[in-house]
Formats: C-alpha cells, sequence, structure tokens
C-alpha cells in the first residue's frame, strides 16, 4: 500500500510544473466544454429526429390517402377505356400506398397506433383485393364491381380525419417528450457551464494564490535586504519554476550577507592599513624631500672652475667683445646654477642653460670638439628639476671626448613622440663597459672612482620628480660612443609629485 501511495506521489508531482498545471487546466476545459458541446449536439439531433419523424408520418399518412384516390381514379378510367396506362398507374400508387401505410406501422411505438394503422392496412388489402377479383373478371359484372370499388374508396377516406388525429395525438405526446427533453439538455448544460465556471474560479483563484504568494515573499526579501537585513525566511510553494527563483534568491541573500560581513570586516582592516599607511606616506614624503634637497645642492664645482681659468686666459690673450661675451655667458650660467639648485625649472630654462654651457665649452676647445644642438619647435614648456641637460653633456667632455685631439662631436637632439619629450646626448668618445653603465644605472656609487656622480643624481632625482622608472636610459660601448636618452611624459606632472619639491 505504502508503495502505490509512493508512486501515486511520485507521479503527482509533474503537476508542481506551473507549466503543467496550465496544461491540466486548459484541457480539462477543453474535455468539459467539448462535453457539453458534444451532449448538446446530440439532444438536438434526438429533438429533430423526433420531429423529422413525426413530419414523415404526417406526410406518409396523407400520400396514403392521395395514392389510394388517384388509383380510384385511374382503375374507374380503366374501366371505362380499358387504357393499359390507367392500369398502370393504378398499380404504382397503390405500391406507394401500400408502402406508406407499412411505414406507419413501423414507425409507431404505442401498440394500440399500431393496432389502428393494422385496420387501415386491412382496408387496403381488402380494395386491393376487390380491385383484382373485378380485373379478373374483366369487370363483367360491371356495376356490382364499381359500387364496391367506390364503397371502400369512401370508406377508406371516411377514417382520414381519425388517422389524422392519431398523428396530431401522436406529435402532442412526442412533443411533451421533447420539451422534457429539451429542458433536461438545457439543465444539463447549464449545469455543465456553471461546473467550467467554478473550476476556472477556484483554478485561478489557487493558481494566482501559489504564484502570488512566494512572489510576495521575495519582494518582502527584496526590501529587508535593501535595508541591510540579509536573514531572508524560506520562502516555498510556487510550483517548480517559482521554487527554482525562491531558492536562487535564498542562496542569493545568504551569500549576499556573508559578504557584506566581509567586506564590512575587510573595510575596518583597510581603514586602518590605510591610517598607518598615511603616516607613512607622510614619513616618506619628508624623507624623498631631505633626500631630493641633499641631490639637488650636489652640483659639481669642477666646470666653475675651469670657466674662470678660460676667462681668465682669454682675457690675458685678448681684450675684446669675445671676452665680453664670454663673461656674459659665464654669469648667465652661474646666475642659473644659483637661482635653481633647489627649484623646479622647465624645458625652456634648460635650453637656455645648455645653449650658454654650450657657447662657453666652444669658446674652451676650439675645433677640437664640436657641438650640436637640434631643437624642436614649439615643443611644451614642461615642468623638470633643474640643471639636468648641463651635467650629461659635462660628462660627456668629461668622460668621453675630452682625450680626443680633434673631431670630437656632442649632439644633443630634443623631440616630442607621441606624450614623451625626448632629450637625447650623443658623443662619438671612448664609451662606457656593460659594467659601469649597470652600476650607474642601479645607482651604485665606486669610492674610487666618483666620475659618475653627476650621472647618477641625475637619474635619482628625473625619478623621485616623475615618480616612475624608464624615464633615463644610457646606451654605449667600449670605443663607440655613448647615447644618454632622457623621456619627460607630460602626464606625469601630477600635484602630489610637485608637492614634493618646494617651489
Amino acid at each position: 500500500m505504502n508503495a502505490i501511495v509512493h508512486k501515486l506521489k511520485s507521479r503527482l508531482k509533474i503537476f508542481d510544473s506551473i507549466k503543467n498545471k496550465l496544461i491540466l487546466y486548459v484541457t480539462i476545459v477543453f474535455i468539459l466544454v467539448i462535453g457539453s458541446i458534444l451532449l448538446a449536439n446530440i439532444n438536438f439531433k434526438t429533438f429533430f429526429g423526433e420531429y423529422n419523424s413525426l413530419y414523415n408520418k404526417y406526410n406518409a399518412l396523407n400520400s396514403f390517402y392521395s395514392n389510394i384516390n388517384e388509383s380510384t381514379e385511374h382503375i374507374k378510367s380503366y374501366y371505362y377505356n380499358k387504357d393499359k396506362e390507367d392500369l398502370d398507374k393504378y398499380l404504382v400508387n397503390i405500391s406507394i400506398a401500400s408502402r406508406k401505410i407499412k411505414y406507419l406501422q413501423s414507425t409507431s411505438v404505442d401498440e394500440d397506433t399500431r393496432w389502428e394503422y393494422k385496420k387501415l392496412s386491412n382496408m387496403l388489402d381488402t380494395y386491393k383485393e376487390k380491385i383484382d377479383l373485378a380485373l379478373e373478371d374483366s369487370f363483367s359484372n360491371n356495376i356490382v364491381h364499381y359500387e364496391t370499388i367506390v364503397n371502400i374508396n369512401e370508406l377508406i377516406n371516411r377514417t382520414m380525419i381519425k388517422y389524422y388525429n392519431v398523428i396530431i395525438d401522436e406529435m402532442n405526446a412526442s412533443g411533451e417528450t421533447l420539451q422534457a427533453n429539451w429542458q433536461t439538455q438545457r439543465y444539463t448544460t447549464s449545469i455543465i457551464i456553471l461546473i467550467i465556471i467554478i473550476f476556472c474560479i477556484v483554478f485561478s483563484i489557487l493558481f494566482v494564490r501559489g504564484i502570488n504568494k512566494p512572489i510576495g515573499q521575495l519582494v518582502r526579501g527584496v526590501k529587508k535586504i535593501l535595508r541591510g537585513n540579509y536573514n531572508i525566511p524560506k520562502i516555498k510553494g510556487g510550483g517548480e519554476e517559482i521554487q527554482i527563483l525562491a531558492n536562487a534568491f535564498n542562496k542569493m541573500a545568504s551569500s549576499l550577507g556573508y559578504y557584506v560581513r566581509e567586506m564590512q570586516e575587510k573595510a575596518k582592516l583597510q581603514g586602518r592599513l590605510l591610517e598607518q599607511e598615511n603616516d607613512n606616506l607622510k614619513m616618506q614624503h619628508i624623507i624623498r624631500e631631505t633626500e631630493l634637497r641633499a641631490l639637488q645642492s650636489q652640483m659639481n664645482p669642477h666646470f666653475l672652475f675651469n670657466t674662470l681659468s678660460i676667462i681668465s686666459k682669454m682675457a690675458y690673450i685678448e681684450s675684446a667683445p669675445k671676452t665680453c661675451e664670454l663673461m656674459e655667458a659665464t654669469t648667465e650660467l652661474l646666475r642659473y646654477n644659483i637661482d635653481k639648485s633647489s627649484k623646479v625649472s622647465d624645458l625652456n630654462s634648460e635650453i637656455q642653460c645648455l645653449k650658454n654651457y654650450l657657447y662657453i665649452q666652444r669658446k674652451r676647445f676650439g675645433e677640437r670638439i664640436k657641438f650640436e644642438l637640434d631643437c624642436e619647435k614649439d615643443l611644451p614648456n614642461v615642468k623638470m628639476p633643474a640643471l639636468i641637460i648641463q651635467p650629461i653633456v659635462e660628462n660627456a667632455i668629461v668622460h668621453g671626448v675630452d682625450n680626443m685631439v680633434s673631431d670630437g662631436l656632442i649632439s644633443i637632439n630634443i623631440f616630442m613622440v607621441k606624450d614623451v619629450i625626448c632629450i637625447s646626448v650623443e658623443d662619438n668618445g671612448i664609451g662606457i663597459d656593460s659594467e659601469k653603465i649597470d652600476s650607474i644605472l642601479s645607482f651604485e656609487k665606486d669610492d674610487e672612482d666618483s666620475s659618475g656622480i653627476g650621472v647618477i643624481n641625475v637619474k635619482k632625482r628625473l625619478e623621485m620628480f616623475f615618480g616612475m622608472k624608464k624615464v633615463f636610459n644610457i646606451e654605449s660601448s667600449s670605443g663607440c660612443g655613448t647615447v644618454v636618452t632622457i623621456n619627460l611624459p607630460l602626464t606625469a606632472n601630477s600635484e602630489e609629485l610637485l608637492s614634493c619639491i618646494r617651489l
């Protein structure tokens, strides 16, 4: 028994689905509607079948009397004219009358009615016998046969009203039965329609309630989540589809609550970390500012002594405008060095400083070392640390081409590629080996050889100013010259980075 109940429950589970419920609902309504239509059609056919039967009986009785009268007229005509056509017509009419009376007998339900039709059939048989007898006698006894035929025909006609009343009585009786059946059919159809309406209403109420209840729970759950309450009661009911949605919502609410709690804990921890990081950033800013000031102040003074030596020699040799021009260039160079030693400069100021420096060096080296400056027009006047290009050029002179007797060349190219201003300082000197380049780029300093301090100073200040790597690069090898490249990004001059240097 338990196995049967369990099997029945498992089969009924298919109606947990909303789709299957709707299919079952439509099927039941369809069956009830089709059943009511079929019942109405059957009753309609029955009603009109009875009506047609009564109508056919009336026509059959009317045809019976008409054919009897016609057969009498034709036999009379045959009696006088002996025309074979009249005899044939008689036979046809009498045959039709026989079929009609047999039809009335066979279709009558009431025994008394069948008996009445039986008497009328007997009269027809007597009528036929008399006529057959007269035909056999060749109407030799004319008057007797004629009177007999006429009398029997009159007797049959006299029964006309009686049998018409029989038909009418039968029609009345059948009409009452048909009316009763029609009323029964109406009541039955009304009951079926009422059952369909009640079923539709009950199913609609249950169906809507089954869907609306879990949906309402879902809406209330969403409102709780919006208020920050993630403890949602489990949602049940509503069919298989709604239940899948409810289970997913329950899991989502549980997971969301867990993640929110976890995020709150992480937010608290991150808050503490941010406070600590802010303290560290303040300390780093102080350290970077101190270190930047220290690096900015470390300028190589050798060029100043060399310049003064040159000026004294030129003043000794010639006291003309050249000495004046050289003196003015030196003055501007010294002024820029002193004014910008601990401040932020710009590209135009750096280029002007470089031009003054190159003028002095051209006077110093003459034709032994050539200096070329190629600066692209309309370059943005980007902010940058002071004294960046000049130390690189000086380093190229001292460590690159200073020992060359002739044909020394230092080329400075300043141009822009996309959002980066590129400064390239290239010489054809003795070059630098790879180990020395790695030492400079990694900020390593050799105590015995301090020649790289200017380059290291420039690289550190550039990276600290722009807050990024890869703004400074050296390409060289022994005996093949050196190329120093400085990349000034236009988008890197943020307010935070500039705040590290006091203007």
